[in-house]
């Protein structure tokens, strides 16, 4: 699920992803003042992502027929960048989307019949995705979101979507995200400012856990955390979740997405 007041945000990141500065200020954290010195093996890239392959996932016969071809067109372009120049670890989500052999359709709700609340852009169903208003498919990270949870239910099934546990589920799903954007930073030395990342809206920018979270992916980043520690931190950190405050968390929740996405990255 997405909502309203994170648009600011994921314009920053759309962005701030193919604007990428050299150094931050204090304001912007920098570690010592200095660059990172990249030590990291996170050099293998995904395949890129065919045309073929993004419309085969979402399938635009079977979307709501409001989405005009000029829409379609638009959205196309999105996402194709997104994933093939913006954010390239997001090209395996699509690969294993298209090896489920599954599709998922765009549909509308301008009555909001679908949503909690008002400020909801867009929430996921079983092989559908809803959309507030055709608007909302010019935010390709919108999409991607509802995607990630399409994939969780695909691998999974409907248990891993288990409302008792809604707070760690959303969590894997913005961390998908937040891993993918915080890898284009630390491939140019840098760190990620804290408003390129999802998890960390809404938290005060002063608070400790904004550095914990970023040295989090880091260490995701250079390979340096096992899986059972990793395990610990994701629940940790979807405790804290502050967006999601509101939906049931779980302590016992496994991140099995992230494991099975990128199985070899742990030890």
């Amino acid at each position: 699920m997405v909502k309203k007041e994170r648009l600011k945000r994921i314009i920053w990141i759309l962005l701030s992803a193919v604007f990428l500065v050299g150094c931050y200020d204090d304001g912007a954290i920098m570690l010592e003042e200095e660059t990172l010195e990249d030590n990291s093996f996170f050099y293998d890239e995904s395949e890129p992502v065919t045309m073929e392959l993004i419309q085969f996932v979402i399938d635009e016969k079977n979307s709501d027929k409001r989405i005009s071809t000029d829409d379609w067109q638009n959205f196309w372009g999105l996402i194709f960048r997104q994933v093939n120049y913006n954010c390239l670890r997001l090209r395996d989500v699509f690969h294993m989307l298209g090896r489920s052999n599954r599709r998922i359709k765009l549909t509308i709700d301008p009555d909001n019949k679908a949503f909690d609340d008002e400020n909801t852009l867009a929430v996921w169903r079983e092989d559908e995705i809803v959309l507030k208003d055709k608007y909302v498919m010019r935010y390709s990270e919108v999409i991607i979101h509802e995607l990630i949870h399409q994939l969780q239910s695909i691998q999974f099934g409907a248990s891993y979507m288990d409302k008792n546990s809604m707070r760690n589920v959303e969590f894997e799903a913005y961390l998908v995200m937040d891993i993918c954007n915080a890898e284009n930073y630390f491939k140019q030395g840098t760190l990620p400012p804290y408003n390129a990342l999802f998890y960390l809206y809404g938290v005060d920018p002063a608070s400790d856990s904004n550095m914990d979270y970023v040295y989090f992916l880091y260490r995701i980043y250079n390979r340096t955390i096992g899986k059972e520690e990793f395990k610990s931190e994701v629940n940790r950190f979807a405790e804290k979740f502050e967006s999601y405050q509101n939906a049931s968390y779980s302590s016992y929740a496994n991140p099995a997405l992230i494991f099975v996405l990128w199985s070899y990255w742990w030890f």
